[in-house]
């Protein structure tokens, strides 16, 4: 058992330093080594370090199914908000925004409920790319930008001539768009 601590933090310096290269198959082993002792929130930690991995290199579906492993029961609130932010990273990256934002608030409140400055300052950190420009609304001569939701509602759209927000038309796709363009007269997103 205490080897299989050991590995834990070592996965965890190792993640925090962004160095990828750590066994991830000790980590597995470790986390099943720990939940086989009934160390059941020292294998929920495993299991959110193992999620975080795959996470930061773009496999969404591999952290998706080491989650799954996790029993989302009663955790701590240190686990339960490391555990959200890994379901927010997740959802972020597949243009998810509400079940991202329903993610971040399910880990500020535990990271409150903990009272861990720095896991709050994480969450808050996490919460700020939600709000980070993520396009440019051009209309006329007026240059408008817009946060990460707005312009992900508007490549979801398309279930009426204009858009109920923004007042936007839309122009049927050509087999070149690759998302819809939307257009209003003198408006188009670039």
């Amino acid at each position: 058992m205490a080897r299989a601590r050991c590995i834990v933090a070592e996965a965890e310096l190792a993640l925090v330093s962004r160095d990828l290269g750590w066994p991830a198959k000790a980590l597995n082993e470790a986390g099943a080594t720990l939940e086989a002792h009934g160390d059941r929130l020292n294998a929920a930690h495993a299991r959110n370090i193992e999620a975080r991995r795959p996470l930061l290199i773009g496999s969404l579906e591999e952290a998706e199914r080491v989650l799954g492993e996790v029993d989302p029961g009663p955790l701590p609130p240190l686990l339960t908000a490391a555990r959200e932010l890994v379901i927010a990273g997740i959802a972020i990256r597949r243009l998810q925004m509400k079940p991202a934002r329903d993610a971040l608030r399910r880990a500020e409140h535990a990271a409150r409920q903990g009272g861990i400055a720095a896991l709050m300052a994480e969450v808050e950190v996490a919460c700020l790319v939600l709000r980070q420009p993520a396009g440019r609304l051009i209309a006329g001569r007026q240059c408008i930008i817009m946060p990460m939701l707005q312009p992900i509602s508007l490549l979801h759209w398309s279930s009426a001539t204009k858009h109920p927000a923004m007042g936007w038309e839309q122009e049927p796709a050509r087999s070149a768009d690759i998302p819809q363009r939307f257009v209003a007269r003198t408006r188009r997103i670039v």
